[in-house]
């Protein structure tokens, strides 16, 4: 509903042992969009506080993109666990870019 009213949309698309994809497409500047409020804390929080799912995060902002794997940050990690508090707080640091950022 929130991306809708902004002009957006959301679209889910699930196969069976291949996994789901939601998509989510909202026009920021739009008079009807919701504040994110901690939207970093929050991505970062589902991927460490779901540790056998692979998560892909894609956001894009006119032309520019970030991508985000969980499934290359447990790769990276080895014998340590994603949902470690250490690792929350390392994922939550990466997400720090103008992507995410309210302007």
């Amino acid at each position: 509903m929130n991306a809708e009213q902004t002009g957006g949309s959301i679209k889910v698309e699930s196969e069976e042992g291949k996994g789901t994809l939601v998509e989510a497409r909202f026009y920021y500047h739009h008079i009807d969009c919701v504040p994110m409020g901690d939207l970093k804390g929050t991505l970062a929080l589902i991927m460490s506080g779901n540790p056998n799912v692979d998560f892909v995060l894609s956001l894009k902002r006119g032309s520019d993109t970030f991508e985000m794997k969980s499934a290359d940050i447990k790769e990276v990690l080895g014998d340590v666990s994603i949902n470690h508090p250490k690792v929350t707080r390392f994922i939550k640091e990466m997400l720090d870019f103008s992507l995410l950022e309210n302007n």
